[in-house]
């Protein structure tokens, strides 16, 4: 799928990852996610180092321009494929040793919600600082949709944060609609927010508007 070339002077989106991008993508969602994975993952290169090894790249669509530079990831999970970041103990373990990597699990776990089925579930859609703005990512969300119709999914689902309602509100001008609320209780100070708002749309729903990165 081609993005507007008027917009971000060429490029396009593949499945998967550019040879070499695996290290821009981790740094992509360390920096869009860093309020959210902070306690899990901390700050800095260790939590970029995990991402890198922790990333799916058979759950992802890159947006890469001409000159290989990756402009933005679109990562997503399908039920019973598992999704774009995920990971292991050992993972863990290797870039934080063992026994910070055991609570460090339990913190994941308590972010981790997996995909119904029937869906592709939205985990992110990161663009790079200098390719926001030009419709990279409503052009990763239309590619998300193409990778749903192709699969026989018939929706699109994704979660937001109560402390996002710019990307809220953009999700729903693309045609999301709200589906509930999952409320974090006592893990809401650590995670930075008390609310995830679940939402979803119909495959085949127009696309007016790009999601925040």
């Amino acid at each position: 799928m081609q993005i507007d070339r008027g917009q971000i002077n060429g490029g396009q989106i593949y499945p998967g990852l550019p040879p070499g991008g695996r290290d821009a993508a981790a740094a992509l969602v360390a920096e869009a996610f860093a309020r959210k994975l902070r306690a899990p993952l901390g700050r800095g290169t260790r939590a970029q180092a995990f991402l890198a090894r922790a990333i799916d790249p058979g759950k992802v669509l890159s947006a890469v321009a001409p000159d290989g530079r990756l402009l933005g990831v679109a990562g997503y999970q399908v039920a019973g494929e598992g999704g774009f970041v995920g990971g292991t103990l050992s993972d863990l373990a290797t870039i934080y040793g063992w026994p910070s990597a055991i609570w460090r699990s339990a913190v994941f776990l308590a972010l981790y919600r997996p995909a119904p089925g029937g869906c592709l579930k939205v985990e992110t859609i990161c663009v790079a600082p200098g390719a926001r703005g030009r419709g990279v990512g409503t052009a990763l969300l239309r590619a998300l949709e193409v990778e749903a119709a192709q699969r026989g999914l018939g929706e699109l689902r994704l979660e937001v944060t109560d402390t996002n309602p710019r990307a809220q509100a953009l999700y729903q001008r693309a045609g999301f609609r709200s589906d509930g609320v999952t409320r974090m209780g006592p893990l809401g100070p650590i995670f930075g927010f008390a609310r995830v708002i679940g939402m979803r749309r119909p495959v085949g729903a127009s696309v007016s508007s790009a999601p925040a990165p």
